[in-house]
């Protein structure tokens, strides 16, 4: 047994597992995390809620519908393409996407953001066409892959299968 994986469980929290390595055990700081497990547990609770992560992501999209309106998009189209994005986000989390699809459409946009608009349109369209596909990945030498991101994907979905169709989603362009 090299690793210790402390998985706590609480309702309404974010659960993340607790890895600990025997190497790491030598530093105080990680071997209270492991006697905390067995004598306070309480300890262990995350501090972010399933309720405080929705309502930060609410507030994120409400930011982006703001800018969006902000800069004279029309407000209905706006809530159309937010509603997407919240669908994408469900759809990549529930496997209904291929593996790291909409992950790696974001990852080529932080890459190339004045492409943003294309590749999303390429999403949804594939996510409206049965059997639609989609790539994200620049070609060698491509403006896109040579170019620096501007801001980093921070969102990450677990996946465990992919889908072999897509699921119809009228509405895309």
């Amino acid at each position: 047994m090299e690793t210790f994986i402390l998985r706590p469980n609480w309702t309404n929290s974010i659960s993340r597992p607790i890895v600990l390595r025997i190497e790491e055990l030598r530093d105080a700081g990680r071997r209270a995390v492991l006697k905390h497990a067995f004598t306070n547990p309480e300890a262990l609770r995350p501090e972010k809620t399933r309720q405080g992560l929705t309502e930060e992501a609410a507030a994120e999209f409400a930011e982006l519908a703001r800018r969006l309106r902000a800069r004279g998009h029309d407000p209905q189209a706006v809530a159309h393409f937010v509603n997407r994005l919240v669908f994408c986000l469900f759809a990549d989390d529930a496997a209904l996407l291929p593996e790291g699809l909409f992950t790696r459409m974001l990852e080529a946009a932080a890459k190339s953001p004045a492409r943003f608009e294309e590749y999303a349109r390429r999403l949804f369209r594939a996510m409206r066409d049965p059997g639609g596909e989609v790539d994200f990945t620049p070609t060698p030498g491509s403006t896109a892959a040579s170019s620096t991101p501007t801001r980093p994907c921070r969102w990450r979905a677990p996946r465990s299968a992919s889908c072999a169709a897509p699921p119809a989603w009228t509405g895309a362009r």
